[in-house]
Parts: structure tokens; sequence; C-alpha cells
């Protein structure tokens, strides 16, 4: 599981070009507001990175909730949507 935030922290850095490093991005920290900042843009560079990088599909109805919310909550989602596989 670990290795799973660790994927998906380098995803955000690298996808992003975020001038940080995917160990200063704690588990539970905000991706938007209050946290690290990122914007609506981001957000959907972002969920094209995952659906490639993790070979899974996002539909809109996946939007709905706290996908996007956090480290852990993207995590939680990969893990489901791999399960539905």
């Amino acid at each position: 599981m670990k290795e799973l935030f660790d994927e998906v922290k380098t995803t955000i850095v690298e996808e992003l070009n975020l001038s940080i490093k995917p160990s200063e991005i704690g588990d539970d920290v905000l991706l938007f507001e209050g946290g690290i900042g990122l914007d609506s843009v981001d957000g959907l560079e972002l969920l094209v990175a995952i659906e490639r990088k993790f070979d899974i599909e996002i539909d809109d109805s996946d939007l709905g909730g706290d996908v996007l919310k956090s480290v852990h909550s993207l995590v939680d989602f990969i893990e489901k949507k791999r399960v539905e596989k």
C-alpha cells in the first residue's frame, strides 16, 4: 500500500511539474485549497495522468465525491477501481 502512495505522489509532482519532492507531500494533505494549491487545470491533468499510469477509467460519475481531496482519497479510489476491473 505504501508503494501506491509513493507512486501517486510521484505522479502528482512529475505530471504537474511541481517544485516539491514527492516525500514532502503528506498522505492527507489537501491537494487543492490550503494544501498543495492545485487548480482545476491541474486537477484535469492529474486525472488524465492517473488514468494512464494506473490503467483505470475515471467516469464523470466518479468525480462527485472527494476523489481528489488528498493523496489518501486518491489511493482509495485507485484501489477501488482496480477491484472493479
